[in-house]
């Protein structure tokens, strides 16, 4: 991951050295009759849209925790925070014909949160998007034995959530 996180940031600088080469051309073969404000507001927009992308790309790879505040316990995950953008899992191998009931109590103050139970390598057996307070249970049937994963992903929230699970 940290290879292609290399590879991502080298490929946007050649892009962003491309766009200011491109961008400090065309303030050089401005029109006589434009001003030095214009041409500098031009190069500032050209700079602030290849750093708008940049951030766009990489924002992918960042995760924040602010205020995070909780805990973890066997078959319980309880955490509250200001701002969370990133992820939380938790994973549990099961024999076959199990049943998997996850009960869930979610506050969200503003972004959003997801939850969902994956059956590793990556099949979503059960996905919610929370964009509001909610407090619930699901019963999910796994039947085959395995790694399973709960996810808990959030974007740009401020709340709190619990999660308690059991297997049958």
């Amino acid at each position: 991951m940290a290879e292609r996180s290399a590879r991502a940031v080298e490929r946007l600088k050649s892009l962003g050295d491309l766009i200011s080469c491109s961008a400090l051309n065309l303030v050089h073969e401005a029109k006589p009759g434009r001003n030095r404000q214009e041409k500098m507001l031009f190069l500032i927009f050209i700079i602030l849209a290849a750093a708008s992308i940049f951030i766009g790309v990489l924002g992918g790879f960042w995760e924040i925790k602010l205020g995070w505040n909780g805990f973890e316990e066997p078959n319980r995950v309880h955490y509250s925070y200001l701002f969370f953008t990133g992820s939380v899992s938790r994973q549990f191998t099961i024999g076959d014909g199990r049943l998997l009931t996850l009960y869930y109590d979610v506050k969200v103050d503003r972004g959003s949160l997801t939850i969902s139970v994956v059956k590793i390598p990556g099949h979503t057996l059960w996905e919610r998007r929370f964009d509001q307070n909610s407090s619930g249970s699901v019963k999910i049937g796994l039947s085959y034995g395995g790694v399973y994963s709960i996810i808990v992903k959030g974007k740009g929230t401020e709340g709190k959530f619990d999660l308690r699970w059991e297997v049958s």
